[in-house]
């Protein structure tokens, strides 16, 4: 083993583990040489192939056995979902789409996006329940611009 100021910093345990992982990289290694000198279908390459799946394995649960590795990886991720919508067809470049929403916004911030039913629903409620300073609309119809209201 070479002895560097990097590995002198690694506790014992952790020079235990970069050795496993050294020897079984330098197995991986010889088995991978003596695939290139087998025809692929032989029995020799076959026995390589089954050495090279267990070594892999041995490594897996050695990993596990030592705690480094959960044993169920679906512990160690969450799940998340992303949800991605597609409609072809609607708009012929990013720029038409970007357009289409500023449109939208600027008449929803005028608050020309609502409908006279809309506008009969709104004032209904205001005659049931008072007006209400926290409506979505810039100003109300009774209010002068500028004008606050404060209950």
């Amino acid at each position: 083993m070479k002895k560097n100021s990097a590995n002198l910093e690694l506790t014992k345990e952790q020079r235990f583990i970069e050795q496993l992982h050294r020897d079984n990289d330098r197995t991986r290694r010889q088995i991978n040489k003596g695939m290139k000198e087998c025809a692929p279908g032989t029995a020799n390459y076959l026995a390589a192939v089954k050495a090279l799946n267990d070594l892999n394995s041995k490594e897996r649960d050695e990993l596990i056995r030592l705690g480094l590795v959960p044993s169920d990886l679906s512990i160690a991720t969450t799940t998340c979902y992303h949800y991605v919508s597609h409609v072809p067809g609607v708009f012929d470049s990013r720029d038409a789409a970007r357009a289409a929403v500023a449109k939208r916004d600027a008449k929803v911030a005028d608050g020309a996006a609502t409908s006279d039913e809309d506008e009969r629903v709104r004032q209904g409620l205001e005659e049931e329940y008072g007006t209400s300073t926290t409506s979505n609309t810039a100003t109300s119809s009774t209010e002068e611009p500028g004008e606050q209201h404060h209950e």
